[in-house]
């Protein structure tokens, strides 16, 4: 079983690699972006004015990073077509890139960030937080336009886009979250925070459940047979990322049953604990975003092989 993926690893160059990181990097920008503003548009009243300026000041830098490394792979791209570094800003490179499909998702990803750095850059409220949501919409969905279930979708028609979308969606809002419930856990009003964290995971159980039943079916469409889940490289890197969501929704628990009760009970020790526990959620979700990265990058699903 290890031979299929172990050998598809080792072959990696470092273009591939280089592609990876910056593509996972991308995930990651994005994602704390766009789901921060569903965040501040959900949880905003429960929050103090530094706090929702300290998180508005981090989307906004997120948005920009992901605009910067969104165009960034574009060079990349261009390096991995030509196969040297003299073709990396190559003009005729370049227009291919944007003729495949990374083109139109490239340019919805720079304006839904666009929008949320204008959004998030300006202290607004009432119907101007459509600006920013929209942005945030646009920028999670983006990824569905270059990825496989893009490709499916070509053959099996746009149920897998559609369902692609929603997963990214229920991405973005949960692992969006992450910063700013760590950013709470520095205040001083220890029942607001519990009560942030109740309503959060009440919400993210919600959110959670939705992107395991629709990330289930699209997998089982990207493998087209049960048996290339353990079979193909394609399969085996998909149970590694099962694998870190289980230790991930683990952490989730943890901070609902452990640390928000205990915080509601005033006990300002449980904070420490919280936080560690998100931070440690920060890296796990890393590393989930590295093996989606891996997986569109170097492994095809079988459904499409």
């Amino acid at each position: 079983m290890d031979s299929v993926l172990v050998k598809l690893l080792s072959g990696i160059d470092g273009w591939q690699a280089s592609a990876i990181a910056l593509k996972a990097m991308t995930y990651g920008a994005s994602f704390v972006a766009s789901g921060g503003v569903f965040f501040l548009a959900w949880l905003s009243p429960r929050l103090s004015n530094p706090e929702q300026c300290s998180i508005r000041r981090v989307l906004a830098v997120a948005a920009l990073a992901g605009m910067i490394l969104s165009v960034s792979r574009i060079v990349v791209l261009n390096g991995i077509l030509s196969g040297d570094w003299s073709g990396m800003l190559d003009v005729e490179m370049t227009r291919a890139v944007l003729a495949s499909r990374e083109g139109p998702a490239i340019a919805l990803r720079l304006a839904g960030l666009g929008l949320i750095g204008l959004g998030c850059g300006a202290r607004i409220s009432g119907w101007l937080l459509c600006i920013p949501l929209s942005g945030a919409v646009l920028a999670a969905t983006s990824f569905s336009l270059a990825g496989h279930a893009s490709e499916l979708a070509t053959e099996a028609g746009p149920l897998p886009l559609w369902l692609i979308c929603v997963h990214l969606l229920a991405v973005a809002f949960w692992l969006g979250a992450l910063w700013p419930l760590h950013r709470l856990t520095y205040s001083s009003d220890v029942g607001k925070v519990a009560a942030v964290m109740q309503r959060f995971g009440r919400m993210a159980a919600i959110f959670v459940g939705l992107l395991i039943a629709v990330g289930v079916l699209l997998l089982w469409l990207l493998l087209g047979t049960p048996g290339a889940l353990w079979q193909s490289a394609y399969g085996q890197m998909m149970i590694v990322k099962f694998a870190c969501v289980v230790f991930l929704l683990v952490l989730a628990v943890i901070n609902k049953t452990r640390f928000t009760p205990r915080l509601y009970n005033g006990d300002r020790s449980a904070i420490a604990g919280l936080r560690r526990s998100i931070a440690a959620e920060i890296v796990v979700a890393g590393m989930i975003l590295l093996t989606t990265a891996s997986l569109t990058t170097i492994a095809g699903p079988p459904a499409i092989n």
